[in-house]
């Protein structure tokens, strides 16, 4: 049966779930060729976060595809081991750190930085995003052309090689745990 709310929730987590990982990926490709190499304590910390929210944002993305096959309410990292009861049994089977390797990983990525690292890149990437595109006059087509330059040549080739191992990696685990 069609039911609305949820059509409404669904594409709305989804989106939500999106947009939290395109604005800080966005704000770690933007601020890794100005760390690396590290020159002072900040860059090294900056640094530190940027490796922690490389390795969280695939296995986000990877979750929220196989949510959105399934036509199901991604789980979203930051909150994802809040909203459930200790002794009871979490929904997706491939976060449970008992059974599952990959949230073990996601559990230590988490607590080694994680909660500090990816919201501080949300909020510098909204940022970014703000001064770069809400600032900037888009209507005009020689901007176009610009803009469309910039966003080609944001992501190194081999930064999203490893972006879309990651999420297929992740995607091909969360299905072959569900399988069973």
């Amino acid at each position: 049966m069609f039911n609305l709310t949820k059509l409404i929730k669904y594409i709305a987590l989804h989106a939500f779930t999106f947009l939290m990982v395109v604005v800080p990926l966005y704000a770690v490709t933007i601020t890794l060729p100005l760390i690396f190499p590290p020159r002072e304590l900040f860059d090294l910390m900056l640094l530190y976060g940027s490796a922690i929210c490389l390795l969280l944002l695939p296995i986000q993305t990877g979750l929220q595809l196989d949510a959105l096959i399934r036509f199901d309410l991604p789980p979203f990292l930051l909150s994802y081991y809040f909203q459930y009861d200790v002794d009871k049994k979490l929904p997706h089977e491939v976060l449970e750190p008992v059974k599952s390797r990959l949230g073990v990983l996601v559990l230590i990525l988490l607590l080694a930085g994680g909660y500090v690292a990816w919201p501080f890149f949300i909020v510098y990437g909204f940022v970014l995003v703000y001064m770069k595109f809400v600032q900037y006059e888009l209507y005009k087509p020689e901007n176009i052309m610009i803009l469309v330059d910039k966003l080609s040549r944001l992501f190194p080739s081999l930064l999203i090689a490893l972006f879309l191992f990651i999420v297929f990696s992740v995607f091909a685990i969360q299905r072959r745990a569900r399988s069973r």
